[in-house]
């Protein structure tokens, strides 16, 4: 398994996960599967809603922005507090399991040049 974390802030994590991607991509996205290992979830309007109180972290809004399952899961992910990012799961089928690609990106938003609210957000 490897970790990067780049200049701009992205996360990179990947590694060889010892179950099916059909096993993965449940894990992925039931609310019951995910409460099991990450946090407390229930469904909302097109994504999740991880409800980090009970570590102490805030609550999570995951809008999924593109799906392919098993393969590739994309959500739009709004913590409490923080600017809205991306997070990636691409999932490759290997022997014996599934190869996964986990990349949370680092948002960038521009502004108007005279300090008004933000007027869109860009890719990296």
């Amino acid at each position: 398994m490897t970790l990067e974390v780049s200049d701009d802030k992205d996360v990179m994590f990947e590694g060889a996960l010892d179950a099916a991607p059909e096993k993965v991509w449940r894990a992925l996205t039931v609310p019951e599967i995910v409460s099991a290992w990450l946090l407390p979830a229930a469904r909302n309007d097109g994504g999740l809603k991880l409800d980090g109180s009970p570590e102490g972290l805030p609550q999570v809004d995951c809008q999924v922005i593109e799906a392919d399952a098993p393969n590739l899961l994309r959500y739009r992910w709004r913590a409490e507090g923080e600017r809205e990012s991306v997070v990636t799961f691409e999932l490759t089928p290997i022997t014996g399991g599934t190869w996964l690609r986990l990349t949370h990106e680092a948002a960038i938003v521009l502004v108007a040049a005279n300090g008004n609210t933000p007027v869109m957000r860009a890719a990296a």
